[in-house]
């Protein structure tokens, strides 16, 4: 009741530790900037796998090829 599902968080080692940063995060401000860093930079190693990922190529043909009159 009042959650939202934001989908599945990614698996990988490099996340997986940016999970356990969460669940031992203290209230320091240093962690902070670490933490935020660290997903920074998956998520842009996220972003610059999805150009080679057949799935989203796929997706975005079909939503131009929808999308033209």
């Amino acid at each position: 009741m009042g959650h939202e599902r934001i989908g599945f968080l990614p698996r990988t080692s490099q996340w997986k530790r940016i999970v356990n940063q969460l669940n031992s995060y203290d209230g320091d401000s240093d962690k902070v900037k670490i933490i935020a860093n660290n997903t920074l930079q998956a998520m842009r190693k996220s972003y610059d796998a999805m150009s080679f990922d057949e799935s989203v190529i796929k997706a975005i043909s079909f939503l131009a090829t929808i999308s033209s009159p």
